[in-house]
């Protein structure tokens, strides 16, 4: 497939890297904001866009325009880029962030990753993300950000320090103490940010594994986590009539609940595709859970974060999933369908459902509630 994909955009290197352009309207402290609203604007001036870039980066391969950035992919004969390529290919972005700003009304910045294989261009583009993020210039390599280590204002670093100092000599009662005063910390500076808490204390947790097991102090153990994808399942099965308003937000999204390969209960298999959660068996070492309600029209970010917020839950509570459900739901009889619980097969259904949840209301926004209920 990859080879295909290859012959398809007319790529002939093993290598290349990629370049992230982000747009906005000029805020403050450099960055860019409004994407959404200029993201629109973009699209208008696209044939121009391209032209621009083309002009430049005469054999990359653009990306599509989504909020507020877009990625480039310029192939490269070798992984090797040598300091006097890298300062052109720098000062060819910056006349090229230049030109776009004067044809098109918004502000451009560029950040550009190293040189990776084909199999490897995700690493060029996180890096290339990253040099967005460290640095405001207009165009940021990654090889020529200065790596410094800085904490916000007010942070107590020294606390935090001192709690791994005293983990590390074995000092229970001192790490207890410094703990509950970085909790407190915590809850005085943070008190309506409850998630990041939660984070925060979960680093906490697996950094003192990690410390903990490099000094000797306890054995590795490979099955610590066994159960966390049962959890994750286990959280997915629990508040999936909670999200489905969310994953199915149309009241043609229900008319293919339950047929057309679309699940009706709330079950689970690794066999068969009539279920509302598939685990495929697979040949590689990676395992995926395969949520089958959500419709084309949901809203991704919304529908990614219910399912990330249900699966921690699941891990948090230690939930167990129910045992699988290996049949052909589409033609099971009705001893079996029974005893199953239903998706919601009614827009009217989800809403109500919605309305009533405690899980819906801790992390999505009162007034985005109120606009999917109306």
């Amino acid at each position: 497939s990859l080879n295909r994909y290859r012959d398809l955009l007319n790529i002939h290197t093993d290598y290349g890297w990629i370049m992230v352009l982000e747009f906005g309207e000029d805020g403050e402290n450099g960055n860019l904001e409004n994407p959404v609203g200029t993201t629109v604007q973009l699209q208008n001036h696209h044939l121009a866009f391209r032209e621009i870039i083309k002009e430049f980066m005469p054999t990359c391969i653009i990306g599509p325009i989504m909020a507020g950035t877009v990625a480039l992919f310029i192939p490269h004969e070798s992984q090797d880029l040598p300091y006097e390529e890298r300062i052109s290919i720098i000062e060819n972005t910056r006349n090229m962030i230049r030109k776009l700003r004067k044809q098109i009304d918004m502000h451009f910045r560029a950040g550009i990753g190293n040189v990776w294989s084909i199999t490897e261009q995700s690493k060029s583009y996180e890096e290339s993300k990253k040099s967005l993020r460290i640095d405001k210039s207009s165009v940021v390599h990654l090889r020529d950000i200065k790596m410094e280590l800085e904490y916000e204002r007010d942070y107590p670093d020294d606390l935090e320090h001192y709690l791994f100092s005293c983990l590390i000599r074995g000092e229970t009662e001192n790490v207890i103490r410094a703990s509950n005063q970085f909790f407190d910390w915590m809850i005085e500076n943070y008190p309506d940010y409850v998630q990041c808490i939660r984070i925060k204390i979960l680093e906490f947790v697996m950094t003192a594994e990690k410390e903990v097991f490099l000094k000797g102090g306890i054995p590795y153990g490979f099955l610590y986590r066994k159960d966390y994808l049962d959890n994750v399942l286990a959280g997915l099965m629990n508040h999936l009539e909670e999200m489905t308003l969310f994953l199915n937000p149309d009241v043609s999204s229900y008319e293919r609940i339950g047929k057309r390969k679309a699940p009706k209960y709330i079950t689970w298999s690794a066999y068969n595709r009539t279920q509302a959660i598939r685990i495929p068996a697979t040949k590689s070492k990676n395992i995926r859970l395969e949520l089958r309600s959500p419709d084309p029209c949901c809203n991704p970010y919304l529908a990614f974060a219910l399912i990330i917020y249900a699966g921690l839950d699941g891990i948090e509570r230690n939930l167990k999933a129910p045992e699988e459900v290996n049949v052909n739901l589409y033609q099971a009889k009705d001893d079996i369908t029974s005893q199953l619980k239903a998706i919601p097969d009614s827009i009217r259904k989800a809403s109500n459902i919605t309305r009533e949840s405690e899980f819906i209301a801790e992390y999505i926004p009162e007034k985005i509630i109120e606009a999917y209920l109306k």
